[in-house]
Parts: structure tokens; sequence; C-alpha cells
């Protein structure tokens, strides 16, 4: 079930949040109060969390004896399921 979250994300973009504060992000300045929203169908795709992430792979959540990855897996803290 989880790769099929990740590889068909219901809501590519999700998590709509207002900044804080000021902040610089990759030389780049976010003025206090504006709305960010989060590109999750981004983050399923690449290929720096999920190696091959354009192949549907249902054992990527799996450990050798087929059971669940653990929840700090690093696989597992890379997928954003519901927001």
């Amino acid at each position: 079930i989880l790769e099929i979250l990740r590889y068909v994300s219901q809501v590519p973009l999700n998590c709509f949040r207002n900044v804080s504060t000021e902040i610089n992000f990759e030389g780049m300045t976010i003025p206090k109060d504006t709305m960010v929203i989060v590109n999750s169908g981004y983050f399923f795709r690449d290929e720096k969390l999920y190696e091959d992430p354009s192949t549907f792979k249902p054992e990527r959540f799996l450990d050798m004896e087929g059971n669940m990855l653990p929840v700090d897996h690093p696989t597992q803290r890379n997928l954003i399921v519901f927001g």
C-alpha cells in the first residue's frame, strides 16, 4: 500500500503553510506570512530519496524477510502520505 501512495500521489501539491518569520532558503528571501506549498509529487520522484523512483516496486518498503520496514528507516521517513 505504501508504494501505491508514493507512486500515485493523490495530492501532489499539499501542505499549505504560512512562513512565520522571514527566512532565507537557497539564496532566496521568503517574507513572513508568505504561503508556501509542499510539492510532494517532486519528493516521491527524487532519485536521492528513492532508487529508481519511476518504477513501481512494492518491495521498496519491505525488509529482506518481507516485513514492513520500521518507521525510522530512511525509506519510511521520506514518505509523506497524508501531509
